[in-house]
């Protein structure tokens, strides 16, 4: 929410400050009387206004406000003995520095259909391989043979007979 203070111009007993005087002079000048209209200045208009935002979803944003919030009305100019250029003073005033038409309502939506990109997903955790299987309990038998824990040893085999006797030599 904001409010402004718009002010247009500035009166002359604030510019000069030598007071009153040459403003009531100025005034009579502009009502008609007393002294060249094109050199008179005009007082200052002072306008409020208020403005309003709100953004909803964070993709609508609406704005709604009011200028000149108490409907002033900017002077008038009398456009007699020439003081207002051709087509500058529409309405006995010059309406590119007044607020000529009053108070002002307003209201806006803007909807942003920008694509919001998703997060990137983070990848998904892989479980390390399982380990490889034990290996199987052997033993070794006492030939030197190893084999599987459950199972039994081979029976050795018969010993070699003992070698035949040496035939006798004569004798």
């Amino acid at each position: 929410m904001s409010l402004a203070l718009r002010e247009i111009g500035q009166p002359l007993d604030r510019i000069d400050g030598v007071g009153r005087k040459k403003a009531e002079t100025i005034r009579a000048a502009l009502a008609g009387g007393g002294q060249d209209q094109l050199n008179a200045r005009i007082k200052a208009q002072d306008y409020f206004d208020l403005a309003l935002t709100y953004t909803l979803l964070d993709m609508v944003n609406l704005r709604a406000g009011v200028n000149n919030i108490f409907d002033k009305n900017p002077p008038i100019i009398p456009t007699g003995s020439g003081s207002c250029p051709s087509a500058s003073c529409a309405g006995n005033t010059y309406p590119q520095s007044y607020d000529y038409l009053g108070r002002f309502l307003y209201a806006g939506a803007t909807i942003d259909f920008k694509h919001k990109p998703t997060p990137i997903a983070p990848p998904p955790v892989v479980a390390p391989p399982p380990p490889p299987p034990a290996a199987p309990a052997t033993i070794t038998c006492p030939d030197g043979l190893v084999i599987l824990a459950n199972q039994s040893c081979p029976a050795l085999p018969p010993p070699p007979p003992p070698p035949a006797p040496a035939p006798e030599r004569g004798l």
